[in-house]
């Protein structure tokens, strides 16, 4: 039986990484793969997935229960935190905020017009950071194309170079704005912000620097080897046009951030909570009042908050279904004893929790280059940690943060090598460029980051 699990396990995984590499729906796949998963558990008497729901009277109606149970702790548990997320993303495109932000952060590489590899890697914790406050990989990629490629490109640097740093800068999924944070704190009973602060900002300064440090020399040696074989990568551009709005609308993407960093326990500033969603709803209405006096037009305020309800619905329609799909696979993983089938092989070459999310972390970012998503990945390995910590006696919140952050973070840092992620075929279809011949680029500097990450965690927070 142990061999059929094992079997059955890889085969899904393997098919499901084939399927989404081939660009089918990756919602649809981790849903029907999941559901099989479940169905063959249930016959083959492997184990009950439906023993922990309650029963409708049958066996089959059962395993559609498991989803509609799904959707219903989904969307109570972040749900709606990542729709009002979603929607006050699209309120911030609207009134083109985003777009000054982008314009007014580009504005420092000018001074390194005589280093144009320094210059390059100063763009990674430049638009790290901006990644915080506009939390779209193939929003914020298209917008540093329009902005920063071609100032780039005007101080020297070469476009592989340009685009590669561009991949590098979106890698990142942080800050209490991000989906995958908010589902990395929930498995240990944690808030965003709070694992934001404790634990993803110190892991990022370091991934940031050891980022920089790489992309610096093996760009600069790439680069040459280019040159040495005659191809054309440089080239000059006009600089970045500027954005239509008033440039200090750029605080509008920040406010958000501010307070929920201002209100977080952690901080102690005040004797009330609010949550996630209670402040981007804040946030949008203020904006909506400001720009309805600003252009005086009442018409314009509430179009501002027509974007909000439209940006809760297509996150509905994207976020929230990729998340229980990715549930209910992981779910028919676990009815085929994929966690018991790890943890128990670990043992047998004792191994310890330290292995297992070593090796957690390297299939997380295997799975997000494969499917081009690390959104995808994460929701379907994430809700496994705190099962698999438990099986080694690790129960306190602590403890499991750390088995998850390195998880956590891989899983969006393989879309960086990924040639079929949304933001680089997004910046290499804006540029006329071969998504391989930039993976090429990134594929060093991210792996090489990978690993100092996994050995800083465990020194850190282990």
């Amino acid at each position: 039986m142990v061999l059929l699990e094992v079997f059955l396990c890889l085969a899904f995984i393997g098919v499901t990484g084939w399927l989404v590499l081939k660009k089918y729906n990756p919602s649809t796949i981790l849903f029907v793969m999941g559901m099989l998963m479940l169905a063959l558990a249930t016959i083959l008497g492997i184990s009950d997935p439906t023993s922990g729901v309650e029963t409708t009277g049958s066996k089959f109606m059962d395993l559609f229960k498991i989803v509609e149970t799904r959707f219903g702790k989904s969307f109570v548990s972040f749900g709606l935190l990542i729709m009002t997320i979603s929607g006050y993303v699209a309120v911030m495109n609207k009134m083109k905020a985003t777009e000054a932000m982008v314009y007014i952060a580009s504005k420092p590489l000018s001074i390194f017009k005589g280093n144009p590899y320094l210059a390059a890697i100063i763009v990674i914790p430049i638009c790290t950071c901006l990644f915080l406050c506009i939390n779209s990989a193939s929003g914020l990629g298209l917008l540093l194309v329009a902005t920063i490629y071609p100032i780039l490109l005007n101080i020297g640097v070469s476009k592989p170079t340009a685009l590669s740093v561009i991949i590098m800068s979106v890698i990142f999924d942080m800050g209490p704005a991000s989906a995958n944070t908010q589902l990395a704190a929930a498995q240990y009973g944690g808030n965003g912000t709070d694992y934001f602060i404790q634990y993803q900002i110190p892991m990022i300064i370091v991934a940031v620097i050891c980022l920089m440090l790489t992309s610096y020399f093996s760009n600069r040696f790439l680069d040459k080897k280019d040159v040495k074989a005659d191809k054309e990568i440089f080239d000059n551009a006009t600089s970045g046009e500027k954005p239509s709005v008033p440039l200090w609308f750029a605080f509008f993407p920040i406010i958000p951030l501010v307070l929920l960093i201002l209100l977080s326990p952690s901080v102690g500033l005040v004797d009330f909570q609010a949550s996630t969603s209670m402040i981007m709803l804040i946030c949008a209405l203020f904006a909506s009042i400001f720009l309805c006096i600003y252009k005086k037009s009442l018409k314009a305020g509430c179009d501002m908050m027509k974007s909000f309800w439209d940006g809760l619905g297509s996150s509905f329609g994207s976020v929230i279904v990729l998340t229980v799909a990715a549930l209910i696979f992981a779910d028919g993983l676990t009815s085929l004893n994929f966690i018991d089938l790890i943890v128990n092989g670990c043992n047998a070459l004792n191994m310890g929790a330290v292995a297992v999310t070593i090796v957690f972390s390297l299939v997380v970012l295997f799975c997000s280059a494969m499917m081009g998503s690390g959104n995808a990945a994460f929701f379907a390995f994430g809700p496994m940690i705190p099962l698999i910590a438990s099986k080694f006696g690790i129960t306190d919140p602590a403890g499991i943060a750390s088995m998850i952050l390195p998880i956590q973070l891989l899983a969006s840092m393989g879309r960086g090598v990924s040639p079929i992620s949304a933001v680089v075929v997004a910046v290499g279809g804006s540029t006329n460029t071969n998504t391989m011949d930039m993976v090429k680029r990134t594929m060093i500097p991210i792996l090489t980051t990978a690993v100092v990450m996994i050995i800083f965690n465990f020194i850190v927070n282990w």
